[in-house]
């Protein structure tokens, strides 16, 4: 068309090409928006439930399938000589400081100290030999930092965000936040994968700090 002298028509059709792709580019944007609106519906679907779960509700209509453990539960009126709860032996046994813990951390954190810090490492190293040597449980030890991505997968979010605890670094582009359990990096290993049920079961432990505002 230039060769030809069309100037006119090569400038009408670039037009059309830029009007064209501002169309695209405004089209592009609405569909974006209308995905982040679909996923945003999609992540509060509850898990379906199992067909044996009744209908009802309020967990009131709940049906009890199994109980146990009723002759270790402990009623409000307890005396000094019965059950305790856990603070009140942390208290008795010493080393349990939860206003040394307010002064560096605020609130819902403790310090164990001396013996108490010892029965606390030993119970969790109990917790792991018992899984990885008693009941064919693989041990890992995990990442405390997880991607908005990962906690997406696993449930966390967007549903408990405000309990979770989220941090200044960066993950692949992401916003990223304290594990709130372990289960969610160990789930996450499976992520972007497709598990044959040979592959089953997988039996996974570890020991971690969960960081909860609950």
């Amino acid at each position: 068309l230039m060769r030809n002298g069309e100037e006119d028509k090569v400038a009408d059709i670039k037009a059309q090409v830029e009007k064209a792709n501002a169309a695209a580019a405004e089209a592009e944007e609405d569909l974006d928006e209308v995905l982040q609106q679909c996923n945003a519906l999609f992540s509060r679907l509850p898990n379906l439930l199992d067909e044996r779960v009744p209908d009802g509700d309020s967990d009131e209509e709940n049906q009890l399938v199994l109980q146990w453990g009723d002759e270790f539960k402990r009623g409000d009126d307890t005396d000094d000589d019965g059950m305790k709860w856990h603070d009140e032996l942390a208290t008795n046994l010493g080393g349990y400081a939860p206003e040394a813990a307010v002064k560096v951390s605020g609130a819902r954190f403790s310090v164990l100290k001396g013996p108490l810090a010892s029965l606390e490492r030993a119970l969790s190293a109990f917790m792991l030999n018992m899984h990885t040597m008693e009941h064919g449980y693989e041990e890992h030890s995990v990442p405390y930092i997880v991607s908005r991505q990962t906690l997406e997968g696993t449930g966390q979010l967007p549903k408990f965000e405000d309990d979770l605890f989220q941090t200044n670094h960066d993950v692949g582009g992401q916003d990223s936040f304290l594990i709130p359990t372990a289960e969610v990096p160990l789930t996450s290993l499976y992520r972007d994968g497709i598990l044959q049920e040979s592959d089953l079961p997988i039996s996974l432990v570890a020991h971690t700090p969960c960081f909860r505002a609950e």
